[in-house]
């Protein structure tokens, strides 16, 4: 599991748009995948603290946002956004799990 100063190669292209609290741990096989960019780079993806992430997430608007609580664990599931999905505190979720909040 990699700390935020050491990224997966994907969260490290994107990493203007990521906040990742110092003691959130980050899985190297976490991805993430933005589909359309603001102009002006601003955090879409906010992971807080003691969180322990090992997900895929997708953001497919520039204004999509996902935020994870504190101590979270997030499996290796699919977290797809097209407006604003917010995950809270103490929350722990399975491996081939997928959350949307689009139908498309």
């Amino acid at each position: 599991v990699a700390k935020q100063g050491k990224l997966p190669p994907s969260w490290i292209t994107y990493k203007d748009y990521i906040e990742i609290h110092p003691t959130a741990l980050i899985a190297p096989s976490a991805t993430v995948q933005f589909y359309n960019l603001p102009k002006t780079p601003r955090p879409m993806l906010k992971i807080g603290p003691m969180s322990h992430i090992f997900g895929h997430f997708a953001f497919l608007r520039d204004t999509s946002e996902i935020k994870i609580g504190e101590r979270c664990q997030i499996g290796s599931s699919h977290i797809i956004s097209a407006m604003n999905i917010t995950i809270g505190n103490d929350v722990l979720m399975a491996w081939g799990i997928t959350v949307m909040d689009s139908d498309t």
